[in-house]
């Protein structure tokens, strides 16, 4: 049996940590001899869990992302190392390979090498193109390594990603339109715009308390709205909430975990779901029963423009979501059908937690009842 999967390789070194990121990370730089040998017994555990849980002989990997952390901290020869191995045990066909990388540090040769190495999009954590924003942020860079970053990463990579985080203290919408006019600058093909969320457990959440968190939700919701105009107006598709596009440039790797399909995850602390079983390392984190899937598809699909499919959840389920359970958010206008699609509208992606509780309480009362 083969499965085709997306990877997620994690690099939990950075330079420094930022004070709003939750992601599993140390600041220090890798020693890759000893980092490369921890990945390749990963990868032989992966393969050897996939083989006896879900009898699966072929894995081909259709999309790589190398995330973290800091990826770009790692050399070309790490990477060709990396993809020998991964080679060696599985069908390694991506179309989409990815590498993330800070501005700081960063030469056209690097870029180059990557390039060399097979890595085809180019994800650059900008996060702000004004120093305020940076300074709030605690990034090492400036604004001036962040252009000249843009400038050489538009070089090397015609399939160029920028993230960007919006909200911090002290922007407003002009502000955040002067940080995208900037950006554009450059022919950058995708934007991942993230609104500053003060994640339990980091510096920013004991730093802001419950007011500047009202506060940011009432500025969320107009930088929201505004940037979703602008980068419409310049051909840009709000495909996902947080990510923008112009047409064909989709991360086809992050639309794994949006559609629900299958990946693996290698590193520390990176998580893999194939089928019903979630894992982190070796440790299960749980097995999933189709309530808990069809409530996933929901959560994810209703992140996606395009939406989820109730088809899908017919298939989970043995039922379908009756129109007139939909009706309620039809009428608020927070979503909209197109087929056997549930689509969110713009005003659906602000209130996505809300359209989710609502579907997710629709369907555990048919899941109990053995549906309608």
């Amino acid at each position: 049996m083969t499965e085709a999967v997306g990877l997620y390789f994690h690099v939990p070194f950075c330079l420094k940590k930022c004070p709003y990121c939750d992601f599993y990370s140390v600041a220090k730089k890798p020693e890759e001899k000893e980092f490369l040998a921890i990945i390749k017994e990963d990868i032989r555990r992966k393969k050897s869990l996939l083989e006896e849980r879900f009898f699966l002989r072929e894995i081909r990997i259709i999309t790589f992302y190398a995330g973290g952390g800091t990826p770009s901290l790692l050399s070309q020869a790490f990477y060709e190392s990396l993809f020998s191995e991964l080679s060696k045990h599985f069908i390694f066909e991506p179309v989409e390979l990815t590498i993330e990388a800070n501005p700081e540090g960063l030469t056209l040769e690097k870029l180059s090498g990557y390039k060399e190495v097979g890595f085809n999009r180019l994800s650059l954590g900008v996060q702000s193109l004004a120093n305020r924003g940076l300074r709030f942020l605690s990034r090492v860079h400036d604004a001036k390594t962040a252009l000249k970053a843009l400038e050489m990463g538009a070089k090397v990579f015609e399939n160029l990603s920028v993230d960007l985080i919006y909200g911090y203290i002290g922007q407003g919408v002009k502000t955040l339109l002067k940080e995208l006019s900037l950006l554009l600058n450059f022919p950058v093909k995708h934007i991942s715009l993230y609104e500053l969320t003060p994640y339990e457990g980091t510096p920013f959440a004991e730093r802001f308390g419950e007011r500047q968190r009202q506060k940011n939700l009432r500025l969320g919701r107009k930088l929201f709205l505004a940037s979703h105009e602008f980068l419409e107006e310049r051909g840009f598709i709000h495909y996902e909430i947080s990510n923008y596009a112009k047409p064909s440039y989709f991360c086809q790797h992050n639309l794994l975990y949006w559609e629900f399909k299958p990946y693996l995850g290698i590193g520390p602390g990176a998580v893999s779901r194939i089928e019903n079983l979630r894992w982190k390392d070796d440790e299960v984190l749980e097995e999933l029963t189709p309530l808990d899937m069809a409530k996933e598809v929901i959560f994810m699909g209703l992140r996606m423009q395009k939406g989820f499919s109730t088809l899908q959840i017919k298939r989970l389920l043995g039922f379908s979501i009756p129109k007139e359970d939909l009706e309620p958010l039809l009428k608020e206008g927070l979503v909209v059908l197109d087929g056997e699609r549930v689509c969110p509208t713009l005003e659906g992606f602000l209130r996505h937690s809300l359209v989710v509780k609502y579907l997710w309480q629709v369907v555990e009362a048919l899941y109990k009842e053995g549906g309608r």
